[in-house]
């Protein structure tokens, strides 16, 4: 996996159909093995609809999306990972579970431990309202 031009991974992806969307993960450390178990964009739903003099008839809705990580370490050792996965736009309000370390250009930043000869998930779910 190339970003920027430079190499920054390892990694599979899955054939995917036309307009088809998936989450690609990727690492340099061949022991361990990150897969996205389940990956889900729920349906929309209408909270408010509100009348603005500018814009006429506005829509508020809450859009969820929920992704679960498998994570196997099959060394010997304990390993220190950093997720990173797709946040939405940081110019909406937005709730995210669990609270990255840290959020830069729609990307969210996780710090994991896996335990030696572990295999855990790894679930993130966010709330945006639009």
């Amino acid at each position: 996996i190339m970003r920027d031009g430079d190499f920054v991974g390892d990694g599979k992806l899955a054939r995917l159909d036309v307009d088809q969307k998936t989450e690609v993960v990727y690492g340099v450390d061949r022991a361990v093995e990150v897969v996205v178990a389940k990956w889900s964009d729920l349906e929309p739903k209408l909270v408010s609809v509100s009348l603005d003099a500018k814009d006429g008839i506005v829509l508020h809705r809450d859009v969820f999306r929920k992704t679960v990580f498998r994570i196997n370490n099959r060394d010997t050792d304990r390993r220190d990972l950093v997720l990173y996965c797709e946040a939405a736009n940081t110019k909406q309000e937005e709730t995210m579970t669990p609270q990255p370390e840290s959020t830069n250009k729609g990307t969210a930043r996780f710090a994991i431990s896996a335990d030696a000869r572990s295999r855990q998930e790894f679930e993130v779910s966010y709330q945006r309202t639009e």
